[in-house]
């Protein structure tokens, strides 16, 4: 059930994804897809399936050869997977992916190059998607969020949840931070595990399509999310109560987002791979185009809207104008006027 990693090039990252799973085999083989098709030369990809009953087995059985660890026997829940898989990893860029979501084309691509680029970035995000049940793109976030440890634990209600199937990080902040993700929490580890790596880093915003979130209607949080309420709620108050003692948490504002050049991104894969093993971003700069056309749509728009309403502003004080008292005693002199001006 073991396999190596399968690094080509020493200046590309090596990426660990750990796929937690327990009865998902209606979405299980479209999450393993996503990743192994984008051929991603330096991949660690492990599968801990909590002992299904339901065919998961039989799907991971036949990708076992591009593997490099998998298991199905229970375990003590989502977040204990996670941890026990990451326990077997060995790369320097971290993430999961639970089974019923999916990445986009060339996430593990982008994800890597915007490391190697930015010796700072110790843990980025992507732009909000979201999967319908079949798997069709059907939510884009109009904005790019950026997010700091100021709102993490202001639990601003205004700015959306990060997505944790966009989030990627390195080995050395998971160290730093602890090496491990809470399985005494049901729902918000992945909360707890942010508002921790924020003591020690800022996350970067990635301007750029990453990983998706599935909406189909069974997912845990979205079925218990007062309970996913109650847990982030404990996890500010317990980190709030660290600042306060230990003085810890010292970065606060947000960074700025990161926008990527794809020209250079080509040239970087360019270099280092052979032509069949290269990376297609086309979609993806289909895609940053047509999000700088709608966002230069989006400030005409706004432009056009304040201008709309100071004309109305002022047909409103023209109206109010014509019902008052003066404006009445001079309709004669104004008939007047007209008449001359006709002359």
């Amino acid at each position: 059930m073991k396999s190596g990693v399968q690094q080509t090039t020493c200046q590309l990252p090596t990426i660990t994804i750990v796929t937690p799973s327990y009865n998902q085999g209606e979405y299980l083989e479209e999450c393993i897809d996503s990743i192994l098709s984008q051929n991603y030369p330096n991949l660690e990809y492990i599968i801990m399936d909590g002992g299904s009953s339901d065919g998961s087995v039989e799907i991971i059985k036949r990708y076992e050869k591009y593997l490099t660890y998998w298991q199905s026997k229970p375990d003590d829940g989502q977040y204990a997977a996670i941890q026990n898989g990451f326990c077997r990893s060995s790369c320097e860029v971290m993430a999961w992916l639970n089974s019923d979501d999916k990445y986009h084309a060339n996430a593990l691509f982008m994800a890597a190059y915007v490391f190697a680029d930015h010796s700072e970035i110790e843990w980025l995000t992507g732009r909000h998607t979201c999967w319908d049940k079949d798997g069709q793109l059907i939510g884009l976030s109009a904005s790019l969020m950026t997010y700091s440890r100021d709102q993490f634990l202001k639990m601003r209600n205004d700015v959306p949840w990060m997505q944790q199937e966009s989030t990627f990080w390195r080995r050395s902040l998971w160290e730093r931070a602890g090496g491990y993700i809470r399985s005494d929490l049901g729902y918000a580890g992945d909360f707890e595990l942010w508002v921790r790596f924020s003591r020690y880093a800022r996350i970067y915003s990635v301007n750029a399509l990453l990983g998706g979130y599935r909406s189909h209607g069974n997912q845990k949080a979205v079925n218990s999310m007062d309970r996913y309420l109650e847990e982030v709620d404990a996890v500010v108050r317990e980190e709030t109560s660290v600042v306060t003692n230990e003085g810890t948490g010292t970065i606060i504002d947000a960074a700025s987002p990161v926008e990527i050049d794809y020209a250079a991104m080509r040239d970087f894969y360019n270099e280092l791979l052979p032509p069949g093993q290269r990376p297609n971003f086309s979609s993806h700069q289909t895609y940053s185009f047509l999000q700088r056309e709608k966002d230069s749509l989006e400030i005409v728009t706004s432009r056009l809207r304040t201008e709309f309403e100071e004309l109305s502003n002022r047909l409103m004080l023209a109206e109010k104008l014509t019902q008052t008292l003066s404006w009445r005693m001079t309709a004669p002199m104004r008939k007047m006027l007209d008449l001359f001006k006709k002359l």
